[in-house]
């Protein structure tokens, strides 16, 4: 693209306010005369279009009128008026076209097919919406390509949709195929045969007509203050295309307007909704815990669920959202784990040490007692026994390990849906054993104190939403699953579509530490596995599941 082309519409706007002072006064007349009669019938077939059996055409009418007024009044002498002049009748002989020209013109070629194809489509789609049917955007590609094939051979313009042509058509009324069959003949014995009795044609009058069909497009203007309540990044797309395509000429303009709007998507997808679900009471429903005062949290459990698709641009995000939204800190969680494994090894090599000490003290005392009257191996064997009481003495002492089990009560209600659930040697399966948790009773273990309080003992993350999955995701999802783990949260996906397990199978997501049975169906199946594995009674689902595969 030349840097010409950068400013040419600039250079016409200028021009146009610096010519107004020498607009020629017999020219504006009639293009008002013509505006006039065009707006006052094309408002009575608007009041009166379904008593009238066909629109009038005024477009025509006009156009006959205007040709026969200048031809015989000779306005073109007498007031200089502009006219369309001759036209070229005939058609030209085809040809092979030029190729030593391909590689100048590529790259205009390729900007004039996207933007002509950009044209067509969102015409069709305007007048589909408008009129009730369906457009094959693909079709109108496949169409244009032959048009434009063909006619490369006769020396023909690139075909593409005429937003003035096209909104001509439609306002007299035009709307089936049979339509542009009629223009394409009109047009074709017009070029053969009778081009040159329009050749008094005033261009003020083509002007204008086209003007007037432009109301529609003009219309849209008023979709500004509709967008400003509704919907403030689509009003920001309109104007950015609107002022591109002023500012920067049509090509320019279409491929910075369809660069923003990609960019406001990923923007969209940078601030999704993250949510903790909650279960409404006799449903197996779960919602929003912050907009649905129905629905509560079930104790120790969590829900969490993002609105969007998670992919490379908001991966991180998420999972700061589920420490933030579970009230769960792995980093301060993970620290605090290791931490307290280094103080209990510590301690425990510290008190191996004293006891080891303090049993060869013993010895030595026992030995110098017995004056040599105990035999080698019973020296041997009271060393030991020395030894094993000093140490049992020194980790009572020491360390105190309090297991804490649940109880164990059955289900009264509900099945688990064992659509996933193939790798039944996992520590996660349905074996009938209890969930423990372990709490070690260390002073100034507070972090690790914390998860206990919470009783959070697993997350349900409801994927129902993803589309699709990337290596940042998958590597995301790993992490969760790995991190949360180490300080004995469980990690479950819900809402999983076919494709998305496909597209995990083939990623290499499953492993034995995260095996399939962590998959299920629905958010409600994880839940009646969860609880049912817990075998926890004091919060009992009473809605069955009824999901198979």
């Amino acid at each position: 693209m030349h840097k010409e082309d950068f400013v040419a519409i600039q250079k016409t706007l200028v021009d146009i306010c610096r010519l107004l002072p020498e607009t020629k006064v017999p020219e504006l007349v009639v293009s008002l005369v013509a505006l006039a009669v065009l707006i006052v019938v094309k408002e009575v077939n608007a009041c009166y279009r379904q008593k009238l059996p066909l629109p009038i055409p005024i477009e025509l009418i006009v156009i006959i009128a205007a040709t026969i007024i200048t031809h015989f009044c000779g306005l073109p002498d007498k007031y200089s008026i502009d006219v369309v002049g001759e036209i070229p009748s005939g058609l030209k002989a085809p040809r092979a076209p030029d190729v030593t020209l391909f590689s100048e013109v590529i790259g205009d070629a390729f900007a004039v097919a996207i933007v002509g194809y950009a044209i067509n489509i969102s015409l069709g789609k305007t007048f589909a919406l408008k009129h009730g049917y369906k457009v094959d955007s693909n079709q109108e590609l496949v169409a244009l390509g032959l048009s434009n094939t063909v006619g490369g051979f006769f020396q023909c313009y690139s075909v593409t949709s005429s937003l003035s042509r096209s909104l001509v058509q439609e306002s007299t009324g035009g709307k089936t195929q049979v339509a542009g069959l009629i223009s394409s003949v009109i047009v074709l014995i017009t070029i053969l045969k009778i081009g040159s009795l329009f050749e008094d044609l005033p261009k003020a009058v083509l002007s204008t007509i086209v003007f007037v069909n432009l109301k529609g497009m003009f219309k849209q203007f008023m979709d500004v203050p509709m967008l400003w309540k509704t919907n403030k990044v689509d009003l920001l797309v309109w104007l950015v295309t609107f002022m591109s395509t002023i500012l920067l000429n049509l090509d320019l303009g279409l491929a910075v307007s369809i660069g923003f709007s990609m960019l406001t998507v990923i923007f969209r997808t940078q601030l999704p909704r993250y949510s903790i679900l909650g279960r409404v009471s006799d449903t197996d429903l779960y919602l929003d815990t912050e907009t649905y005062k129905e629905a509560k949290e079930i104790p120790g459990l969590k829900i969490f669920r993002s609105s969007t698709t998670i992919y490379y641009t908001n991966a991180e995000m998420y999972l700061e959202a589920l420490q933030e939204k579970s009230g769960i800190d792995i980093g301060k969680l993970l620290m605090a784990k290791k931490k307290h494994d280094a103080k209990l090894k510590r301690k425990q090599e510290k008190a191996k040490k004293k006891a080891k000490k303090e049993a060869k003290s013993q010895i030595k005392t026992v030995s110098q007692l017995s004056n040599g009257t105990f035999t080698s191996r019973e020296s041997e064997m009271n060393k030991d026994e020395v030894y094993e009481g000093q140490r049992g003495h020194s980790l009572g002492n020491g360390v105190a390990l309090n297991l804490k089990q649940t109880s164990t009560y059955g289900l009264s209600q509900g099945q688990v849906n064992l659509a996933f659930q193939n790798d039944m040697s996992d520590s996660d399966s349905e074996t009938g054993c209890v969930k423990t948790i372990t709490t070690v009773s260390l002073q100034g273990d507070e972090e690790m104190e914390k998860v206990h309080t919470l009783r959070t003992h697993s997350i349900i993350l409801d994927i129902s939403t993803t589309g699709f999955v990337d290596t940042v995701t998958v590597k995301t999802l790993k992490n969760i699953f790995r991190d949360f783990g180490e300080i004995d949260i469980d990690i479950y996906l819900a809402g999983c579509q076919a494709c998305i397990i496909e597209q995990l199978e083939t990623a290499g997501f499953f492993s034995e530490s995260i095996p399939k049975s962590r998959l299920f169906v629905t958010v409600h199946d994880a839940v009646l596995h969860i609880l049912q594995r817990l075998e926890q009674t004091d919060f009992i689902l009473n809605v069955p599941c009824t999901t198979k595969m």
